[in-house]
Parts: C-alpha cells; structure tokens; sequence
C-alpha cells in the first residue's frame, strides 16, 4: 500500500509517528540530562551593555545615545573613568520612562560623562569570552539603582526594598549589618521611603541548598578590607550571626586554591575585592585579569566539564544603554548589563532573551531541583535556553592576563556609589 492510496486515516496516524520522531530528533538537545552540578557566579561592577559590548558584532548595541532629542556619539572612555552618578533618582531620570534619553540631566558632573563606549581593543579577553562562548544583550539589572540593592538580588531575588545604598566612610566599611549604628539606607515600604538600618533578614538561594544538602560559598572582601561591602552575606542576620559565616564566606584570594583542592561547592559566588572590580576610577584591565585568573582555575580543573559560569555586571554604573528596561515591579527591571556565559554546554553566539539576576538562581533552582524564593525568580527566564547539553562540549579556553598601567586608589565617595 502506498503512502497516497492509504486511508486518510492510515495517513494521518504515519504523519503523526513521523512529527513525533521529528520533534525527538530536533529538541534531543534540550531533553538531554543537564549535567551541570557547579554554578558560579561572578559579579563585576558599574558598566551598561552599551558601554561595554555596544560594537559587539551582531549584538543589540548602539554607538550614539540620546540627550533629550540630540543625538550624542559614545566616545572613548578618560583614564582613569569617572565614577558617574548610578542611583535609584538617577536612573529613573536617564530612563525618563523608557525613551532613554535622560542620562545627561542624570549626572550633576558632567552631562556628558554617560556616553562613553569600550571597544575591542580596551576589553580583548572578555570579547574572546564573548565570541568563543555565549554573550546575552538583554540581561538587565533587577533595581533601578546601585549596587547594594542589586546585590541583595544575587542572593535572595529581592532587595528587600531597598532602593539606595547606605553611606560608605571608606574603603573596608561594611554596608550591611556591621555598618556603623545610626547607618541607614532608604526602603520603600508602603507607598513610602523611609531609612532602615542595611540588616535585614531573608530567605536566601543558600537556605535553599541547605535545605536539600547542596553546597554553597560566597567569596568577598573580608572584614576592613577593600570589597567587604559587597560581602552581602553581612547584611543577612542569620548568616552573619550564624556558623555559616565561618565556614562558606571567604576573601576571593581563596577561590582558586579551594579549587585546585577539589573543594568547588555546588553554588559560588565570587565578588572581587575594590581594585578588580572595574567600578571607577579602576580601569577594565586590572578587573579582567582578575575575572582570567577565576575562570581559569575552573578550566584547569575536572569542574569544568560540570560547570555553569556567569559573568555579569551588577548595575549599569551611570554608563548610557539604549533599551528600555521592562517594567516588572516597582523596583525594576534596572539599565541593562553584560551577561556572558561560559560553558562547555553555553550556545556560542549571541541570545537576546530577557534575563535579569534572578534568572540565575532561577537556573540553580530548575538545577538542583529547588523551589524559588519570591515572585521575582518565580517569573523569571531561567536561563536553560542559553544551554544545549546534547552539544559536543566545548573545550576549556586559558587565556593570559594583559599588562595593566597602575590603577588609582578608589576615594570614599567612589565606593559610596551615591550623590
């Protein structure tokens, strides 16, 4: 019997066989078992996608901004970078409800210090991270604001309504719950901002892993050090006042030996102490060679081969971006930020699916089988469509630190991050 004389009914059931084989064959990728039992999460500081990877070839970047109906050239960045105005009131200027047009009336410096752009040449070994592995140009930031919001994300998808950073005396100061008394921060907290002491507690992804006997660390600037307040574990009571905070937070300088010893935990984070972390007046040089060094340990060793890695930037650092952030809540989305994922199972090329910090731990979350934290990783894009775990893995990429010129010594207004 041929395929044309057969009943139509005959016909339809062979159609069906052969979509359902065809589908199998197509999507065998996406069913095949994840086998990333590592993920580590390395958080840089103060860059736009814009400023970054806007000339990245293919990706949506954009080389001119706006200011107000005037078109505005992104010019290369001075040496050292300044430290351009990135708070809650700013970005809702630069924003100006979408039409991204703002960034000059948001910075009482200098109109003009926004639009700024790197290129290639300024950034060779996270464009080769970038080309090689998988660069994501709609990642966004989760508050519309500075860093201790955003890095509260990282942790606990939530800020726990704060909206701004508390004052920085200086370098090795912490934000959080070992800030000076009387240290206050603004919160948003029915229908008004008030000023909260930065030490509040939430459920965090490490609850999460300890609840289900997964591992975590957290590597930050340790106590009067330079870095410590992105230690955002110090602004979680039950962490910093528990057993944990000896034995699963540890300066970054730790990273590498932990990993050469075998002692990779199933969750990381890895924050860089001030001068590695690229907020300005540091330049990218010193933070990229820092960021080679994390990688690398994990390509020299067997977790790579089960290894998720996510570069981001944790907010936009005042920088011009040229897309408008969607609207959630009432706290973000913020100004969009590089994400590259580094993987022998990351897509190469470029994914424009919207993410923010929360899809991060939305991806441990599908992961290790966990439940969410809040409304925020709940709806969140979990980042499993960046993966093809059917895909012949990619090899591990060893890349060599660059000569960097001396970076400046941050001042306390730099690592206030506020005006």
């Amino acid at each position: 019997m041929s395929f044309q004389s057969a009943p139509v009914s005959i016909r339809m059931s062979w159609i069906r066989k052969f979509l359902v084989m065809a589908f199998a064959v197509i999507n065998v990728a996406s069913f095949a078992q994840n086998p990333i039992t590592h993920v580590v999460f390395i958080v840089k500081e103060n860059h736009s996608f814009d400023n970054l990877f806007g000339t990245f070839p293919l990706a949506n970047g954009a080389t001119q901004g706006l200011c107000g109906s005037n078109k505005v050239q992104l010019a290369k960045p001075p040496i050292p970078p300044p430290n351009v105005t990135h708070e809650w009131g700013a970005a809702h200027i630069a924003i100006n409800s979408g039409a991204m047009n703002g960034f000059c009336w948001a910075d009482k410096k200098s109109p003009y210090q926004p639009y700024v752009q790197y290129q290639q040449a300024d950034l060779p070994n996270y464009w080769t991270y970038a080309s090689t592995f998988e660069l994501a140009d709609n990642m966004f930031s989760s508050l519309e604001g500075a860093s201790f919001g955003n890095h509260l994300y990282l942790a606990a998808a939530t800020s726990n309504q704060f909206i701004s950073n508390p004052p920085s005396p200086g370098a090795g100061v912490s934000w959080g719950c070992d800030a000076p008394p009387g240290t206050k921060a603004k919160r948003y907290v029915e229908g008004r901002i008030i000023g909260t002491f930065p030490c509040i507690d939430s459920m965090t992804l490490s609850d999460l892993l300890d609840a289900q006997d997964f591992t975590w660390h957290y590597y930050a600037g340790e106590e009067h050090s330079s870095g410590y307040l992105w230690s955002i574990f110090d602004s979680i009571p039950h962490i910093r006042y528990g057993d944990e905070w000896a034995t699963n937070v540890s300066p970054p300088e730790q990273f590498a030996s932990d990993v050469a010893a075998g002692k990779l935990d199933n969750f990381t984070w890895v924050m860089p102490r001030f001068a590695e972390s690229e907020h300005a007046p540091s330049g990218l040089c010193p933070g990229e060679n820092w960021s080679i060094s994390i990688i690398n340990a994990i390509m020299r060793s067997p977790y790579w081969s089960t290894t998720a890695i996510f570069l981001a930037w944790d907010d936009w650092g005042g920088y011009y971006d040229h897309v408008p952030p969607p609207s959630v809540d009432y706290f973000g989305l913020g100004i969009r930020v590089p994400l590259i994922i580094i993987s022998p199972y990351a897509k190469p090329g470029i994914i424009h699916t919207q993410y923010e910090f929360a899809s991060v731990l939305k991806f441990a979350e599908r992961t290790f089988g966990l439940p969410t934290l809040t409304q925020r990783d709940a709806e969140a894009n979990d980042l499993m469509d960046a993966f093809d775990f059917g895909q012949t893995p990619l090899p591990p990429l060893i890349l060599k630190p660059r000569k960097c010129p001396a970076a400046p010594a941050p001042s306390a207004k730099d690592l206030e991050d506020d005006d």
